[in-house]
């Protein structure tokens, strides 16, 4: 009872938390939205972080869905399992697999200007949620969703192309040019900055 309400309140927060994301992300047209929404993402992705957490210290506690105490071999396995329920693919994976693919596969393709929050470009996939929902300081969320994204039968049933066509019909008109190019004029006026300096000293 203990691990299914554990389950159940995982999924409650990722649909309330992470799924309105992608649909966010489509409908923003400025940076300064764009900004808040991946705080808001932040904020999830910590919070299911901690979840995963207090889940894998009670399965190698021994506690409700863990293993015994005794048995080391599976303490060590529980560990290292990336799943909600260790090394078992559940309803939580399957329930939540094809909103986690929207965020990370699809949304970054229909509004590139989600990348411009992070210093690190081409942040498709997991890299999205590292690079710019943080997720490289959350490492047990970022395990459990590399290891969903890669199972073969979220990547199967999962078509990618028709569902980007599909989301593309919802895509606001994006508002903020200079928004839009603020991270590469950032990276333009430091090299100016630079050359000048590099000048006035050859004077």
């Amino acid at each position: 009872a203990a691990l299914k309400a554990r389950c159940s309140l995982f999924v409650q927060i990722f649909l309330q938390e992470i799924k309105p994301l992608t649909y966010e992300i489509l409908n923003a047209s400025t940076m300064s939205t764009l900004a808040a929404i991946v705080e808001k993402g932040r904020h999830g992705c910590r919070t299911l972080d901690a979840q995963l957490q207090l889940m894998q210290q009670a399965r190698s506690n021994g506690g409700p869905g863990g293993e015994s105490k005794s048995d080391n071999d599976a303490k060590k396995r529980s560990k290292s399992a990336a799943f909600v329920l260790g090394n078992s693919f559940s309803f939580v994976e399957a329930t939540l697999a094809p909103h986690l693919q929207r965020l990370v596969l699809v949304a970054p393709k229909l509004r590139p200007e989600l990348v411009n929050t992070t210093s690190k470009p081409n942040s498709i996939g997991v890299d999205l949620l590292k690079n710019v929902f943080g997720c490289s300081k959350f490492h047990r969320f970022a395990q459990w969703a590399s290891a969903v994204l890669s199972r073969a039968s979220v990547v199967e049933t999962f078509n990618e192309e028709e569902v980007t066509t599909l989301m593309r019909r919802g895509l606001a008109v994006w508002k903020d040019a200079g928004g839009m190019k603020s991270f590469s004029s950032r990276i333009e006026k430091a090299k100016a900055g630079l050359s000048a300096h590099l000048l006035a000293r050859k004077r």
